[in-house]
């Protein structure tokens, strides 16, 4: 799980479940399958612990804003329908989000790379090839 998500999701997990493996299980699948949904409709591949985009750790903390604030208006009683389908509409918008970023960094990324192959390898004439060792 952390390397898929990261730590600080993680320890809100723990803090907001009080330790409890249940309610960490119920936290843990609905961010799981919201993650999958979204990797789905998005046909992007969400990773927040790996590297491969600029902003992991903005990704990271902005997960686990996300939860919290839902966390928080759960305890006003400020959610109308169920906890758990609130939780899983919040981890999607917030990974749809995050996956919006990873495909601008991605297209930005190729473009660069477009960019500096056409100018490392410009067009070079053919020139013929002298042999210096035989006798003209």
């Amino acid at each position: 799980m952390k390397v898929i998500y990261g730590e600080p999701i993680i320890q809100n997990f723990l803090k907001y479940s009080h330790y409890d493996f249940n309610t960490f299980k119920i936290f843990y699948e609905k961010l799981y399958f919201a993650h999958q949904a979204v990797e789905k409709e998005t046909d992007t591949v969400i990773m927040l612990n790996e590297p491969i985009t600029a902003n992991v750790e903005y990704h990271q903390l902005e997960l686990s804003k996300a939860f919290w604030r839902s966390v928080q208006r759960y305890k006003a009683n400020q959610i109308e329908k169920d906890f758990n389908n609130y939780l899983f509409g919040v981890f999607k918008s917030t990974l749809k989000e995050i996956a919006g970023d990873i495909k601008r960094e991605h297209k930005m990324y190729e473009r660069k790379r477009k960019q500096e192959k056409d100018t490392v390898n410009p067009i070079y004439e053919d020139v013929s090839i002298i042999n210096w060792l035989e006798e003209i």
